[in-house]
């Protein structure tokens, strides 16, 4: 997908937002450098998922695992 440049004036932002936003196909990114580091962040995720130095765990295990650890650390002592 082809990234465009646009240098807008402040008044008139508001309103490229609003009409950007009636295109699903469209994609707003804030700016080229914000993008550049998601990307970079997301290629290190993504390596790290491969050498399995992290895993994916659905929603329902994260929830099992924080109440273990919520529970054994109400019950120790203060």
């Amino acid at each position: 997908m082809p990234t465009v440049t646009l240098r807008v004036k402040e008044d008139s932002l508001q309103k490229l937002y609003e009409l950007l936003d009636q295109l699903p196909e469209v994609e707003v990114i804030e700016s080229e450098a914000d993008f550049h580091a998601a990307k970079t962040d997301l290629h290190e995720a993504l390596q790290h998922l491969i050498s399995g130095k992290n895993r994916v765990v659905s929603l329902e295990e994260l929830e099992r695992n924080m109440e273990k650890v919520i529970s054994r650390h109400e019950n120790q002592p203060s």
